[in-house]
C-alpha cells in the first residue's frame, strides 16, 4: 500500500499529526541525505585533490626524467659531433700528408730523371749496375736503351730468365723510405 492510500485513510486530526510527523521524518531524512552528499562532495573533491597532486607528482618526475634524458641525449650528440669533427680533421690532415709526400716523391723522381740525362747517368749506372748484378748471380748482364733518352729512367739487368728493374720511381721510394724520420717531420 501507497503513502498516500495510507494518509487517505486517517482522518481528520490524525491525518494532521501523521503528516506533522512524517515531516520531521521527512526533514531528519532530507538532512541526511544532505550530509551524506555534502560528506560524498567533499571525499570527492578530496579523492579529486589526491589524484590532482599525484598527476602533478608524475608530471614533475616526467619533466625531470625527460629533461636528463634529453641532457644525457645532447651530451652523447655532442660527443659523437665531437667524436666526428676529429674524424674529418684527421682525415683533412692525411690527405694533405698525401698530397705533400706525393709532390715531393713526384718532384724528386723528376730531378733524378733530369740529372741522370748524359755523363750522370753513365755514372749512376755504373754504381747501381753491380749492385743490381750482385743480387741476380753470374751471367748477369745491364740493358740500356737503344737511344739516349733526354731523361734517365733507370736499367734493367737480366740474368736468364730473371730480371732486376732499377728504376727512377723505385730509388726514390727506396731512398724515401730510408729518410722516413725526416721526412715523418714534415708533419709535425
Amino acid at each position: 500500500m501507497s503513502f498516500a492510500t495510507l494518509l487517505g485513510r486517517v482522518g481528520g486530526r490524525d491525518q494532521e499529526e501523521l503528516r506533522t510527523s512524517l515531516a520531521v521524518v521527512e526533514d531528519d531524512l532530507v538532512e541526511q541525505a544532505r550530509r551524506q552528499a555534502t560528506a560524498a562532495i567533499e571525499e570527492a573533491a578530496r579523492d579529486a585533490d589526491a589524484a590532482l597532486q599525484h598527476a602533478r607528482t608524475a608530471i614533475h618526475q616526467l619533466i625531470e626524467q625527460a629533461r636528463e634524458e634529453g641532457q644525457a641525449a645532447a651530451g652523447h650528440s655532442v660527443e659523437s659531433t665531437i667524436s666526428q669533427a676529429r674524424s674529418d680533421a684527421r682525415a683533412l690532415v692525411l690527405s694533405a700528408e698525401r698530397r705533400v709526400y706525393g709532390s715531393l716523391r713526384r718532384r724528386a723522381v723528376e730531378e733524378l730523371a733530369r740529372r741522370g740525362a748524359g755523363r750522370a747517368a753513365v755514372d749512376l749506372e755504373e754504381r747501381l749496375a753491380p749492385l743490381a748484378r750482385q743480387r741476380l748471380g753470374d751471367g748477369a748482364r745491364t740493358e740500356r736503351p737503344t737511344t739516349p733518352p733526354m731523361l734517365w729512367s733507370g736499367l734493367t739487368v737480366r740474368a736468364g730468365s730473371r730480371q732486376a728493374s732499377v728504376t727512377v720511381e723505385a730509388l726514390v721510394d727506396h731512398q724515401l723510405a730510408a729518410m722516413a724520420a725526416e721526412v715523418e717531420q714534415l708533419w709535425s
